[in-house]
């Protein structure tokens, strides 16, 4: 799962030393252009300042026979004596007087050695003499007379037919920069060293403590029940975390290499990667994906599994990171409790059944009573030869409300007993009237006086028969307390109203309240007050749970 990204130092040399040396190559080459620059200019107002003074000296020196060229020597000399002081580096300077004469460019006054005569159409000799001889100035790095290469200023001589080349051996033009890059050299070297040291240390540090992180972290994903995976973008697993021997039996390198889906039934394997290659298309994470995977040794393995994206430095997908729980004995412990609570249900309602025959029976007793009467009258008025088709006719119809009362009291009974599996949307006031009905007539009987309000109006998805029995569990509570306590006057109130997203069923009546030593207990299961009438105890239990369970309310 965590892969090596340990610090890449090669990566670090280039990002860090490679921008350094790219600064110090461009201050290098500046440095150069700076220096190479201010060369030039300072030979060209040698060359220009030199070509005055020769030009001033041929007027004033020319005479009928020519020119006194010795006088010219011994000014080249006085102007190289003149120039030193200042310069330096320009002690080399050598200064050239130079005019074409036939096919050959002859040297009239010089500085240093008297040059041999070069030929004119030689291009490889003398070019920055043969340059100022075309009447050009500038500066310029090629061979000399001699063939050698030098740095040199030409500038043709006004009014003469000369012209003059200041010029200096390249290796000496160069030389003081070669001298300043070598130090820049061995300053670079030694500062990249540094930083090379530096960088080499602090990467082996790094390294250090991220073996140690991920030292500590293996440490803590082995405590973890839960079984920890990675996997890339088609979802083969790239890490295994040692847990899933205990869970599915394999070892982690075993599953390397491998899908979830080949541990998978078929068909839960369709469904899941399904469910995957939608997540990695929307670039989503794996929330509490319910799966079947199959053990090592066959049987199934329910995991809760959640996982989250990783991404490589472009923001590629590269796969999930996450973790799986084995919930098989969660599942299992969760559906027996859900059996156990159905089977308490359906014993609160057959603890119930009792007292509803009875009211059934109590309910039946006035219209069969009736029936019985009218039947009477019937045979009474036949006996007598009084019988007429009119009154026939009225007393059948009277039988026939009585039947389908009956028949409605059987039909109410017989749908709070039908099971109810599909919740149904509708208001909390339609379950509270249902039950209503069941129990109105022994409330009658008992002269209850019952208050009906009903000012909700939201809808909700109700278990409408389970609502019927908590409201049933209730008034059989209170009808029980009037009896108990004798209360004559006896009045009951249901009131239903809508608060905020929430519905307000509100039950009360004046029979005197639960005791306080008891309250904390109501809800408890097999705790009865009626323990002389074989009450169950499981009413209000019941209730809270159908409440607050299957309808998360309170």
């Amino acid at each position: 799962m965590i892969q090596h990204n340990r610090l890449n130092f090669n990566t670090m040399i280039i990002i860090i030393i490679l921008p350094i040396l790219l600064t110090f190559s461009l201050m290098a080459w500046y440095l150069y252009n700076t220096f190479l620059e201010n060369k030039k200019s300072t030979l060209q107002q040698y060359a220009l300042m030199t070509s005055k003074i020769i030009s001033t000296i041929a007027n004033q020196t020319q005479s009928r026979s020519g020119l006194d060229y010795k006088l010219f020597n011994q000014a080249f000399q006085n102007l190289q004596t003149t120039f030193t002081p200042n310069h330096k580096e320009d002690l080399s300077l050598e200064f050239l007087l130079g005019q074409r004469v036939g096919d050959k460019i002859i040297f009239l006054a010089y500085s240093f050695e008297e040059p041999k005569p070069v030929l004119w159409n030689d291009h490889k000799v003398a070019v920055p003499m043969r340059k100022a001889l075309r009447g050009s100035s500038g500066t310029i790095i090629e061979n000399d007379y001699k063939k050698e290469q030098v740095f040199a200023a030409y500038h043709n001589v006004p009014d003469t037919p000369w012209g003059l080349v200041i010029q200096q051996p390249y290796y000496q033009h160069i030389s003081s920069f070669i001298y300043s890059a070598l130090l820049y050299i061995i300053i670079m070297v030694l500062l990249l060293s540094f930083i090379f040291t530096y960088l080499y240390q602090l990467q082996q540090r790094a390294n250090t403590y991220l073996k140690h992180s991920e030292s500590r972290l293996y440490e803590i994903i082995s405590t973890i029940d839960h079984w920890v995976w990675e996997v890339d973008a088609r979802g083969i697993f790239t890490y295994a975390s040692s847990q899933v021997e205990n869970i599915l039996g394999y070892k982690p390198e075993e599953l390397i290499g491998k899908t979830a889906f080949d541990i998978m039934p078929k068909a839960e394997a369709h469904r899941v990667g399904v469910m995957y290659q939608k997540a990695v298309d929307e670039h989503k994470p794996l929330v509490n994906i319910l799966n079947i995977n199959l053990h090592k040794n066959g049987h199934e393995v329910k995991l809760l599994t959640n996982g989250s994206i990783y991404y490589d430095t472009d923001g590629k997908l590269l796969g999930y990171r996450g973790l799986s729980k084995d919930i098989t004995q969660e599942l299992a412990d969760q559906e027996k409790i859900k059996n156990q609570e159905e089977f308490l249900i359906v014993q609160s309602r057959l603890a119930q059944m009792g007292e509803l025959i009875s009211m059934i029976a109590h309910q039946w007793r006035q219209p069969l009573s009736a029936i019985s009467s009218v039947i009477s009258l019937i045979r009474l008025k036949s006996d007598m030869h009084t019988l007429d088709e009119k009154f026939l006719q009225s007393k059948l119809s009277s039988i026939q409300e009585f039947t389908s009362h009956l028949s409605e009291t059987i039909d109410d009974f017989r749908d709070f007993y039908k099971p109810s599996k599909e919740a149904i949307s509708t208001t909390v006031n339609q379950p509270i009237q249902d039950a209503i009905k069941i129990v109105s007539e022994t409330l009658k009987s008992e002269n209850i006086t019952l208050t009906q309000d009903y000012q909700s109006s939201k809808q909700f998805n109700l278990y409408a028969n389970e609502i019927m029995q908590v409201i049933l569990n209730i008034l059989q509570n209170a009808q029980d307390n009037f009896l108990d306590k004798k209360i004559t006057d006896a009045e009951l109130s249901i009131q239903t109203y809508d608060e905020e997203l929430q519905s307000i069923i509100k039950i009360s009546d004046n029979g005197g309240g639960i005791a306080p030593d008891i309250l904390d207990k109501v809800f408890d299961p097999y705790f009865s007050t009626k323990d002389s009438k074989n009450g169950t105890g499981l009413g209000m239990y019941m209730s809270k749970l159908i409440i607050e369970d299957h309808h998360s309310g309170k």
